[in-house]
């Protein structure tokens, strides 16, 4: 069966400044337990872990958890390493992953629904063995919304007028940047006190 209309486009959103609210964030929650400071983490690394392919035997977990205790090692003792990635969740009943955070459309031109999203999941580290403590998905209150949606993960539905004329105009709407901002926020809130 082959299915016709379907788009997908990846855009960089470095602009938006996710990863700093997820530091400023992190230290908000934790900040009255621990002093947290970003770890860098090389877009090469990155770009490699994220890439398709690697055969059937690939182990992506075992991949990123050897590349963040490197990063972690080259930036001095920590006590824990907290690690938020990217994840994806199945779109309704196709074939197709959402993946990270973006804006999905789907249905008849007139009767369409529209939906921010944010697919990430947090893993906490010992910061002396790198052995992982604990890996949540990132949640609100409102995941049994998200599965009736068919969505997925952390979503907001929002009306037409927020969908871009082009990818880059995604870039440029500070309403998508903000909304999602506000779910990466909301969820990090949500997750991360009862994970430690």
């Amino acid at each position: 069966m082959m299915v016709f209309g379907n788009g997908l486009e990846e855009i960089a959103v470095d602009s938006w400044g996710i990863d700093e609210l997820i530091v400023r964030k992190v230290g908000t929650v934790l900040g009255n337990r621990f002093t947290v400071r970003r770890i860098n983490f090389p877009k090469a690394t990155l770009a490699a872990l994220e890439s398709p392919g690697g055969g059937l035997f690939r182990n992506t977990t075992a991949e990123w958890d050897q590349a963040v205790a490197a990063a972690a090692r080259a930036s001095g003792k920590c006590d824990l390493t907290i690690s938020v990635y990217r994840t994806g969740a199945a779109f309704s009943n196709t074939n197709q992953t959402l993946f990270g955070l973006g804006i999905v459309s789907y249905g008849a031109e007139l009767m369409g629904s529209y939906y921010l999203f944010a697919h990430f999941a947090i893993r906490i580290y010992d910061g002396n063995t790198f052995a992982v403590l604990k890996t949540e998905v990132a949640r609100t209150e409102t995941t049994l919304a998200s599965v009736l949606t068919g969505v997925g993960g952390l979503t907001r539905r929002v009306d037409k007028t927020w969908w871009p004329e082009t990818p880059q105009a995604a870039v440029q709407s500070a309403q998508i940047r903000d909304g999602i901002r506000t779910l990466v926020n909301q969820s990090l809130e949500k997750t991360l006190p009862g994970m430690l």
